[in-house]
């Protein structure tokens, strides 16, 4: 029920502030990662704006699981913007969870711009894990020749 009360306000919000903080809050604090995760994907129903985007921030340096957070960096690719791809590079660079690293870098890679090939071949020369070095370079391929 939680669930599909969150996906309503998401649904019908129109970007209210209101109704984003407190999709960004829940995103950030609920106990209940699916809750969390789902209030995060709700808030992407209507489209980000401003105000999402900083919500989306919040969460990628708030949120306590990565699995919220990687539902952060789901909603940021799916903008589509100059704004979430800056989020999304950020976080493929500075963050110290490898798992969020190479979500980052499949979201780069499925952004298909040339900012995410440059971010990405960054993230392939500075990361020391092989697991996130492969997945810098398999986004790149995905890129082809957008460089």
């Amino acid at each position: 029920m939680r669930k599909a009360a969150l996906f309503a306000i998401g649904s019908h919000g129109d970007g209210n502030s209101s109704a984003v903080r407190l999709l960004g809050q829940i995103a950030r604090t609920d106990a209940d990662v699916e809750i969390a995760k789902t209030a995060t994907y709700a808030m992407g129903e209507w489209g980000t704006g401003a105000l999402g985007m900083d919500e989306l921030r919040r969460i990628m340096k708030e949120a306590k699981s990565t699995e919220v957070k990687k539902a952060a960096l789901h909603v940021l690719w799916n903008s589509r913007d100059k704004e979430s791809i800056a989020i999304i590079r950020e976080v493929a660079l500075a963050s110290t969870d490898q798992e969020l690293r190479k979500t980052a870098a499949y979201a780069l890679g499925n952004s298909e711009t040339p900012e995410a090939f440059g971010a990405l071949k960054e993230l392939g020369a500075t990361s020391t894990d092989p697991g996130t070095q492969e997945a810098a370079i398999y986004a790149m391929c995905n890129i082809g020749g957008a460089n």
